[in-house]
């Protein structure tokens, strides 16, 4: 994934099982941005991947993690 791919979205919504997945649209990536890690007590460092900046085709910019963006 790179900036001016054009890509799907399709956001996951809190953590229920079977997962809640809303359907945002096309749109074109904009920024990858690496999200920081974040410190968990018994767990130590907890990669939390990348971040999305995506220009959704309703006109919206909008900010999404990796796992709800693919590339067509």
């Amino acid at each position: 994934m790179k900036v001016g791919d054009l890509a799907n979205i399709v956001q996951k919504l809190g953590c229920h099982t079977p997962p809640r997945l809303k359907q945002r649209g096309v749109g074109v990536v904009l920024g990858i941005a690496k999200c920081e890690p974040i410190q968990h007590p018994r767990l130590g460092l907890l990669d939390m991947g990348r971040n999305i900046k995506v220009g959704v085709a309703t006109g919206e910019i909008e900010i999404f993690h990796e796992e709800s963006v693919k590339v067509i």
